[in-house]
């Protein structure tokens, strides 16, 4: 009984943190530029992952000079290579800011955007962030919006 209890807390916290995301820093050290993401993690009973980057120059700019984002299907979602129109909606309200390129290699499957960080601003006081792929409709979860919102504190 008591290895039962342990092992499902176990798959409990795994699951959760499988569902997360985190902020992370990184400095490149043969190009000199630095990066600050959001990066949320895939998982086939999440749904789609959104992460959002940050990019600065040189590693001590005090602000980036770009920001891209990249939205992930799940795992195993049919592909999207004949079909990736996509269209998204803040609060109910279209966003073609938001509009994003689809990419492929192998079996991984992208939409890449490059919002400003007004259009970020927008997403991270939104209570609804949704999308629309061809006639697939999902949207952004609470982690990735709470992600977004850290991503632009660390970048003020």
């Amino acid at each position: 009984m008591k290895y039962r209890i342990s092992a499902t807390l176990l798959a409990l916290l795994v699951s959760g943190s499988a569902t997360a995301g985190k902020l992370v820093e990184k400095v490149d050290r043969f190009k000199g530029t630095r990066t600050v993401a959001w990066e949320s993690f895939s998982d086939p009973n999440r749904g789609y992952s959104f992460n959002v980057y940050a990019f600065y120059s040189k590693p001590d700019d005090s602000k980036p000079f770009g920001y891209y984002t990249l939205l992930v299907p799940p795992f195993g979602t049919d592909s999207f290579s004949s079909c990736s129109e996509n269209y998204w909606l803040v609060d109910d309200k279209p966003v073609p800011e938001l509009k994003a390129a689809f990419e492929s290699m192998g079996s991984s499957q992208t939409f890449r955007s490059t919002p400003s960080r007004s259009v970020l601003e927008k997403l991270a006081t939104a209570k609804k962030v949704e999308f629309k792929i061809c006639n697939t409709e999902s949207a952004l979860d609470a982690s990735d919006l709470s992600g977004i919102r850290k991503l632009l504190d660390a970048t003020r």
